[in-house]
């Protein structure tokens, strides 16, 4: 009886913490995705070989619930003036976001001669640390995101 009543104590207790846990992830989910909003999501896939974006569409789609490691979460963003790292760094900032990594004036910044400039942002909001970088947009090629747009895809990851 006392191994019983000791086993049942133990599954309660498992229980709270995964849930604890769960719900730590999910607030700190909805940090990132508050901190998103200037951006446009597009969809997610698992994470690719060799820093590939993957196939995506253009139209915003809902923001999933829960982030997993091992995809990569892509968002577009329209044409503004203002420089997409000091958005998105302040943003972050602005929703409780640590950052561990990311451009600071010009520094930390790629120019080449088509598109960018490149960077990437490493960050913490909780129990969820992330990287988040720009890379040319797939739809470069086919023109189809259109004038209004960045040419460039924005890929969150958690590491």
């Amino acid at each position: 009886m006392r191994n019983a009543l000791q086993s049942g104590i133990g599954l309660v207790i498992l229980t709270l913490v995964a849930c604890r846990i769960g719900t730590d992830k999910d607030k700190d989910a909805a940090a990132i995705r508050k901190a998103m909003e200037p951006f446009i999501y597009v969809g997610d896939s698992p994470v690719l070989p060799d820093a590939k974006v993957a196939d995506h569409g253009s139209e915003r789609v809902a923001f999933p619930d829960r982030l997993e490691k091992g995809r990569q979460y892509i968002f577009h963003r329209k044409r503004e003036s203002q420089e997409s790292w000091k958005v998105l760094q302040n943003s972050l900032r602005a929703n409780g976001a640590e950052i561990l990594d990311g451009p600071k004036g010009n520094v930390g910044l790629v120019y080449t001669t088509i598109g960018g400039p490149w960077y990437a942002i490493e960050f913490r909001v909780g129990r969820l640390r992330c990287a988040l970088q720009n890379r040319p947009a797939v739809e470069l090629k086919s023109a189809s995101l259109g004038p209004d747009y960045e040419p460039e895809d924005y890929v969150l990851t958690i590491e």
